[in-house]
């Protein structure tokens, strides 16, 4: 489903991807800047 909805969180963040290789990367990934820490308590989050 597209557009807002129940469960669901606008966020205004930058969102880039990281490729492996580049700038010390080991693996591709996302890297998302912003405040999420309504969503997402920090220290909450493990790889």
């Amino acid at each position: 489903m597209s557009g807002p909805g129940e469960g669901k969180h606008k966020l205004k963040v930058k969102a880039y991807i990281h490729k492996k290789g580049k700038s010390r990367a080991r693996i591709t990934h996302l890297d998302i800047e912003g405040d999420i820490s309504e969503i997402i308590k920090p220290g909450k989050l493990h790889s």
